[in-house]
């Protein structure tokens, strides 16, 4: 058996504390595992010697098999089976969430909606979710690695044995990197780290200059761009940007859809969308081939894959512009997923950037070989680098008046904690509603909605006097937990994030896009709010006042204070009002109220030094 490490005579690990170091990259369309052999970073195959696992499993009433079937035609027709594959695409997805991607990517097995939350598939073994199907595929991964190694399962130390760093998408949600986590759990696999797939393959392209690098990773069923900067061993990820519904899988629908619309004698099919893949694979090595007698040629992919590119590009230059860089100061852009094999990728990334993008790489296998080399980071002191990975969309939390206070901005480094304190609105409010959103808009309702938690039984105190710490914490996986405490009491709460779906595409180019569009309308619609909530913040605090200490008022001064809060109210419900004018009836309120405030102020004064001598 080869050691990971290496100990002194005598102090040689016991059989059940052997453990493995493991990088695993789980893919749309094909899976791989990583790990240290004979002293090199090796790709683990199976026994026909097969690097890539197919993610796709087969269950059939007694077995489930993960990878390509075996199975003659014959076979499969006398057995009831279903075949999953692309389960990626909907992991951490809710049921409303599956349905609108089956709308866009239709799959040959049958889906379960009886709980909104929690979508699964219909199976001869019953009904699976897309954690449970993950998992299966992680199993014959971390199978790989036993058979490799010579482990035996049943005397090893489970919880320790293997120690894996797993890759994710740059733009999986917290939502979709909790079920990787759990399919983790469920196949037996302790996660030191969950990191993005381009950043994975950063490390393992083994870049020597320092400098800032494009990482272009289009998969089968993700497109993920980040700029990495190299300082000697510190690689940061300075931006990131990507699209959770695009890779490989489109190319193929999209020419599957090319090929039915000119030949409609033929009927859409698994088996035809096998055919036009192969094709695909085929035209990237020769000018023309045959799918069913009809010839197809290379100019034909181009056209039917074009769209699907230019999204890639499109994701390209938004990158550039939130990190404020052009591609003269890029130092080279790396390529990693089975789609940039095409050449047609190649020459259009060429073509928009005036660089020629780096191939030197297996692109398949570099985000597996990235993950094991943060593992092996992880567990000895003998690799020296430091990864720095960012928060991809700004989080915050809903504040009076509908308004988010951003808490970590987006492209923030992580892992990262911040803190904020906040106060209470209502006199005497006993409790708090933490309200935790994701987005880059400044209204709640053009954010998305993570969670919400309460913070109960705080001191009877007049609003704006309590002092609530809100802290966020985002992990180096990109999970976040949320905590908030009252801090003269110490009373607090907190919450582990796990929103009940992700990010489709759409909903993820709409938050970064009208970012942009409404950013200077945005500003001035906080602005105009602001001044809205201070104005009612100051209308209570003078009901809550007069209702208590008016006698401290002459009767002229009451009727000057009733005045300008009857006007105040007004202007309070009065839409039209523009941020100036309220501003000048805060003044104006604020003034009125002063001799008030000062009276009650000297009464609670002369109060708490009743009985008190101050010498």
């Amino acid at each position: 058996m080869a050691l990971m490490q290496i100990a002194e005579p005598g102090q040689s690990p016991q059989p059940h504390d052997k453990q493995l170091v493991l990088g695993i990259d789980l893919g749309t369309t094909h899976s791989l595992i990583a790990a240290v052999k004979n002293g090199q970073p090796t790709i683990l195959a199976d026994q026909h010697n097969h690097a890539l696992l197919e993610s796709r499993v087969i269950y059939s009433k007694n077995t489930v098999e993960v990878g390509a079937s075996s199975r003659s035609e014959q076979q499969c027709e006398e057995l009831e089976y279903v075949e999953i594959t692309s389960i990626k695409r909907f992991i951490g997805r809710s049921s409303a969430e599956v349905l609108e991607l089956l709308s866009q990517y239709p799959v040959s097995y049958t889906w379960d909606f009886s709980d909104p939350k929690l979508p699964k598939v219909k199976t001869p073994q019953g009904l699976k979710s897309a954690v449970e199907i993950s998992s299966h595929i992680l199993l014959a991964l971390r199978q790989r690695a036993i058979d490799h190694f010579n482990i035996d399962d049943v005397n090893i130390n489970k919880s320790k044995a293997f120690q894996t760093v797993i890759t994710v998408p740059a733009y999986f949600d917290d939502a979709q990197r909790q079920a990787t986590y759990s399919a983790a759990k469920i196949a037996g696999l302790h996660v030191l780290r969950l990191i993005n797939e381009p950043t994975a393959a950063m490390l393992a392209f083994g870049v020597v200059n320092n400098g800032q690098y494009v990482i272009y990773d289009f998969g089968g069923g993700t497109f993920d761009a980040s700029l990495v900067s190299k300082s000697d061993d510190i690689y940061e990820v300075t931006a990131t940007t990507g699209n959770t519904f695009l890779g490989g899988d489109d190319i193929d629908e999209a020419f599957t859809q090319w090929f039915l619309a000119r030949y409609l004698d033929t009927q859409y099919s698994s088996h035809l969308r096998y055919l036009i893949r192969e094709a695909k694979q085929s035209l990237s090595v020769s000018d023309e081939t045959l799918v069913l007698d009809k010839l197809l040629t290379k100019e034909n992919l181009q056209q039917a894959a074009e769209p699907i590119v230019r999204k890639t590009l499109d994701c390209l230059e938004r990158l550039l512009r939130d990190a404020q860089q052009s591609w003269s100061n890029i130092q080279g852009i790396l390529m990693v997923g089975g789609s940039t094999r095409s050449p047609m990728v190649i020459d259009a990334i060429s073509q928009a950037t005036n660089h020629v993008p780096k191939q030197e790489a297996n692109p398949d296998e570099v985000v597996a070989l990235g993950a094991l080399a943060q593992a092996r980071k992880m567990t000895s002191s003998d690799v020296e680098h430091l990864l720095l990975d960012v928060c991809p969309l700004s989080l915050g939390l809903e504040t009076m008046g509908g308004l988010v206070e951003k808490i970590i901005p987006r492209n923030t480094p992580i892992p990262i904690t911040r803190e904020q304190i906040f106060t209470t609105q209502k006199n005497h409010q006993s409790a708090l509603l933490i309200h935790v959103l994701q987005g880059e808009r400044e209204r709640v309702t053009d954010c998305r909605s993570l969670a919400r938690f309460e913070l109960r039984d705080l001191p009877p105190l007049a609003a704006g006097v309590a002092r609530i710490q809100v802290q966020f914490t985002m992990d180096a996986d990109g999970l976040l937990s949320v905590q908030a405490k009252e801090l003269s009491t110490q009373k607090q709460t907190s919450i582990k994030i796990q929103p009940s779906q992700g990010l489709t595409e759409d909903q993820l180019l709409t938050l970064l896009k009208e970012s942009q569009t409404y950013g200077q309308e945005d500003v001035m619609s906080r602005m105009h709010m602001t001044s809205k909530v201070e104005l009612a913040r100051l209308i209570e605090a003078c009901d809550f006042a007069l209702a208590e200490d008016k006698c401290l008022l002459d009767e002229p001064e009451l009727a000057s204070i009733e005045e300008v809060l009857m006007l105040a109210k007004q202007s309070l419900a009065d839409d039209a009002l523009n941020r100036q004018q309220l501003d000048t009836i805060v003044a104006q309120l604020k003034a009125s109220s002063e001799p008030l405030a000062e009276r009650r102020m000297n009464n609670a004064i002369q109060k708490a030094l009743t009985g008190t001598s101050i010498y």
